[in-house]
């Protein structure tokens, strides 16, 4: 036991470079000597072995990658995210009764509200996470609330609009989102490579003829970037985040947290009921004979083609959505973190020259989907375009089937203070537990690991925040 104390200490003290020790009050002890009251919690584990501070950090040792990954599994945020995304269906869309979700009341809140602090009062005194579907903007939203909480979120939600055009159009100077397509990309990201201890938050969205919404991270002292996303009717930030996939997949009715394309499949069925007298199942009997609306719409030349893409659609099995998922999980899922120089060279590059690419193929009607638009969208984003096939025109179905047009890469950018060991976050995500109807997910959030070893004098506090009651130790902290 003395050893683990010992270590805890010596770790603590190590981390606390601007303690000040040479002050008359000294800070370093003063914070060590109130934690040494918890030195039983803060020590050995003997009725688990390993399963303690200590024996996390050797563990964690032999299979970290690297020192920034090793030090984020001790990270209070991604803890906090990471528990609550396994609720992310309830902290996303409700499609039984839309708009009944805490996205939806954001929404309906901000066009009433009559100040900043009434519109989070109004939105913290409901229950309102009543998800009954996992949806890639809802988990952004709410992943973005436990970093920034509800105040950060206000001006969003005040002066809503579809996309940057509509804002534009509308005279609505105060939208929060700014253009970030191709070039644009790159320069937000070296505006805020500085070795300094902001957490920096990018919320992304995909607006016009193609849809995706994710969030990065980008961690206090350049440690690197961590990716949150889930993906409409394909999987939830809960899968995203799992380090096992095992048990994870099967059918959204199962509560399943990568499925199968039921909406998917339901949409291009649709689609052929348009223009077909025969169903997806019989796909490979698309002719002109079959599918006479389809040859109104100019789209016989492409027959071979959508034949293809209609059966990938029907046939798209558990291999085939698992390797997809994988080819963008496997680099940037399971809260990895990737190092500023990979990131920029793999991930944002990536994305630019894909938005690049998509702003090009909107603008002109006969640029396909390529193979290499294809494969870098499934990398990125873990799941096909289920409205893009390679080779066929880009703006095909959106703009025929589904009235689409235009196409903008579109972020938002808050700086939130990486230096309180994440005791906000701890906060906002207890504050989104409290939302659940039912209250049982407040019950077991933990914020059972921290950000020890990001700055000075927080650490202690982080410490505190590792103990079981998380909240009520560190609230007790003098520094």
């Amino acid at each position: 036991m003395q050893l683990r104390t010992v270590a805890i200490l010596v770790g603590a003290l190590s981390a606390l470079s601007a303690c000040y020790a040479d002050s008359a009050d000294d800070v370093c002890f003063s914070v060590i000597e109130q934690l040494s009251k918890q030195d039983r919690a803060l020590s050995e584990n003997q009725a688990t072995p390993g399963d303690d501070r200590l024996g996390r950090k050797k563990t964690l040792g032999q299979t970290a990658t690297s020192e920034s990954d090793w030090v984020s599994l001790f990270d209070v945020c991604f803890s906090v995210i990471a528990q609550l995304s396994k609720q992310d269906r309830a902290l996303s869309e409700n499609q039984a009764t839309p708009g009944d979700d805490r996205l939806g009341r954001k929404k309906t809140l901000g066009q009433t509200a009559t100040s900043e602090s009434d519109w989070v009062s109004l939105v913290s005194s409901e229950d309102n996470c009543k998800g009954t579907h996992f949806s890639c903007g809802f988990s952004s939203a709410w992943v973005g609330e436990v970093f920034g909480g509800l105040s950060a979120q206000y001006d969003e939600f005040k002066y809503y609009a579809v996309n940057l055009p509509a804002a534009v159009a509308a005279g609505n100077t105060q939208y929060v989102y700014k253009d970030a397509t191709g070039d644009k990309l790159m320069p937000i990201f070296e505006a805020n490579n500085v070795d300094d201890d902001m957490r920096v938050i990018y919320r992304f969205k995909q607006t016009g003829t193609i849809d995706h919404v994710w969030l990065v991270e980008q961690l206090p002292r350049r440690r690197g970037f961590r990716v949150y996303q889930s993906y409409n009717g394909a999987y939830s930030l809960g899968a995203w985040l799992a380090t096992d996939l095992t048990g994870l997949f099967g059918t959204e009715a199962d509560n399943k947290d990568i499925v199968y394309w039921d909406r998917v499949r339901a949409t291009f069925s649709g689609v052929m009921a348009q223009g077909c007298s025969i169903g997806i199942n019989q796909a490979e009997n698309i002719t002109n004979a079959t599918c006479p609306g389809l040859v109104t719409m100019g789209l016989e030349p492409l027959f071979p083609l959508l034949r293809q893409w209609v059966i990938y659609v029907r046939d798209y099995n558990e291999t085939q959505i698992i390797n997809n998922f994988r080819a963008s999980w496997d680099k940037y899922g399971q809260g990895t973190v990737v190092p500023y120089n990979g990131f920029k060279s793999g991930y944002l590059t990536k994305l630019q020259d894909l938005s690049a690419s998509i702003q090009a193929a909107t603008a002109n009607a006969a640029l396909p989907w390529t193979a290499n638009m294809h494969n870098d969208w499934i990398e990125l984003f873990g799941s096909p375009s289920p409205m893009n096939w390679p080779s066929v025109p880009y703006s095909l179905i959106p703009a025929s089937v589904n009235g689409l047009s235009g196409y903008q890469l579109e972020v938002t950018v808050l700086k939130v203070n990486g230096a309180d060991g994440g005791l906000a976050c701890c906060n906002n995500g207890k504050l989104l537990a409290e939302a659940f109807p039912t209250k049982a997910v407040s019950a077991v959030l933990s914020c059972s690991v921290s950000a020890a070893g990001f700055l000075a004098p927080s650490t202690l506090i982080t410490l505190a925040l590792a103990l079981t009651q998380t909240l009520t130790l560190a609230s007790k902290i003098s520094i």
